[in-house]
């Protein structure tokens, strides 16, 4: 899951680059900016929970809470940032690029 929010976030930085409105780039507003770094935290909250389970795992440590919990917040992350992606109208993008098969 958090693979798939990556990939995801990725391409929207990209698309926001690129992506003029107001005389401007969509990745200059403030507001934008905001909404990205909030997503890129949860993106690497997610992925610092998945590297501790695996810690943990490795060194013989009880891990099974730990792997539940980054199994659960990836998951929410990831639909999270769906949402945004489908209430911006990003979804279609990332179905032309092939990203999403529904």
């Amino acid at each position: 899951m958090v693979g798939l929010a990556q990939g995801c976030f990725d391409k929207t930085i990209a698309y926001t680059r690129e992506r003029k409105q107001f005389g401007q780039r969509i990745f200059d507003f403030q507001g934008m900016q905001h909404q990205i770094s909030n997503i890129a935290t949860q993106i690497e909250c997610a992925r610092l929970l998945v590297y501790n389970a695996a810690r943990l795992k490795e060194a013989g440590k009880p891990f099974i809470k730990e792997a539940a919990m980054a199994k659960y917040y990836a998951s929410e992350v990831s639909n999270f940032f769906l949402n945004f992606l489908k209430l911006n109208s990003f979804i279609i993008l990332l179905k032309l690029d092939g990203m999403l098969n529904n």
